[in-house]
């Protein structure tokens, strides 16, 4: 595969796009960055084939590379290890608007 060829057809492919396509393709490049980082590397066959401009990006913040799925089971074990601390229960007096503001509210 000729690397400098399909970068160049990127490239023109690129610049024939409406304005309107470039913020998507700003989340597409993000999720393909995402994704490089996620999955594991495809072993290369002829290690002189590599790219010699590939540069390792640093991981990303949970936050921001974690799937609904992660997020979801991360913050019920969140609960759960709550649930244990045994704090006592605010009454709906203790936390209402008027409680919190007095006259300010």
């Amino acid at each position: 595969m000729n690397t400098q060829a399909t970068r160049q057809k990127l490239i023109n492919a690129i610049a024939d796009l409406p304005s309107e396509a470039l913020l998507e393709l700003t989340y597409f490049i993000d999720y393909l960055r995402y994704k490089s980082i996620r999955t594991p590397p495809i072993p290369q066959t002829n290690p002189a084939s590599a790219p010699s401009d590939v540069s390792i990006l640093p991981e990303l913040p949970f936050y921001q590379r974690a799937t609904s799925e992660e997020w979801t089971e991360t913050f019920l074990e969140w609960i759960e290890t709550h649930k244990k601390m045994n704090h006592p229960i605010l009454s709906d007096d203790a936390i209402s608007r008027e409680s919190i503001y007095g006259e300010r509210g």
